[in-house]
């Protein structure tokens, strides 16, 4: 949903940048990765209070089980955002089947509306919050996710080494 990616953009580059300065580093090339793939973890989290990221909280909508009709779990949200880094795949299957995104397809989840809610409503959502299993077979799966992102990111950006002056 282009509205989620406008918000958590907007929430997540200043978080990233604040990050990257904190590390201390001030050569371009010598900044930590590590602020960009926390920035990943959280884009991809944004529906797994509830099934309901902040936009879908402003317009009414939620994810939830396909099967049961719950609100999807940590781990359904973040099988179900994995297809965002491939979005070009998921926007002509979108048009092919409005109802339903390819990550709701691998997630057994449905979007659903709601009742609209108050977007700062996701911090009293998270404060009962206690984690369970899914919860931590979602951290597991993201750890994976973004390590083999990271690999696959390694060998097909740029190395720091191939902006270097060959020393004479």
């Amino acid at each position: 949903m282009l509205l989620d990616h406008f918000i958590m953009c907007f929430a997540l580059v200043p978080l990233m940048m604040i990050l990257v300065f904190a590390s201390g580093s001030n050569a371009p090339f010598e900044m930590p990765i590590w602020p960009f793939y926390v920035m990943i973890a959280i884009y991809l989290n944004k529906d797994a209070v509830l099934g309901q990221s902040v936009a879908k909280r402003l317009l009414g909508l939620q994810v939830v089980d396909g099967k049961t009709g719950q609100p999807a779990n940590e781990l359904q949200c973040f099988l179900r955002n994995m297809t965002i880094p491939v979005w070009p795949i998921e926007a002509v299957a979108v048009l092919i089947s409005p109802s339903r995104r390819i990550g709701d397809a691998i997630a057994g989840t449905r979007t659903v509306v709601s009742e609209k809610r108050p977007p700062l409503s996701i911090i009293s959502d998270l404060r009962g919050r206690r984690p369970n299993r899914n919860t931590l077979l979602m951290l597991i799966t993201a750890c994976i996710y973004i390590a083999l992102l990271a690999m696959a990111m390694n060998s097909v950006l740029p190395q720091p080494s191939d902006f270097r002056p060959p020393v004479q």
